[in-house]
């Protein structure tokens, strides 16, 4: 039996995804207000993708993003049977 080194199993959480258009360290607008489990998004804010993670339990991944000006975490979801609709909520801005 192959056990997973802790960096295997955190690139597998991080990479399952490949329909995902957002990139690492880029920074977004909010197209709309929204919110989600944990947190208020707000239209023209503008936060920074720093990266995500997967929860086998909720069979969902967790998108992190820092506000640009306040430093603020928040977390956007994705369930395993939603396909991407970031740009639903996210426009690239540099």
């Amino acid at each position: 039996q192959h056990l997973l080194t802790d960096l295997e199993e955190s690139e597998m959480k991080r990479t399952w995804r490949n329909d995902i258009e957002l990139v690492e360290g880029k920074e977004y607008r909010l197209r709309k207000d929204f919110k989600t489990q944990t947190d208020s998004f707000v239209k023209g804010e503008v936060l920074v993708f720093t990266g995500s993670d997967y929860s086998r339990y909720h069979s969902s991944t967790a998108f992190r993003f820092d506000n640009k000006t306040t430093g603020e975490g928040k977390s956007w979801f994705l369930t395993d049977d939603e396909t991407d609709n970031s740009t639903e909520f996210f426009e690239l801005v540099s």
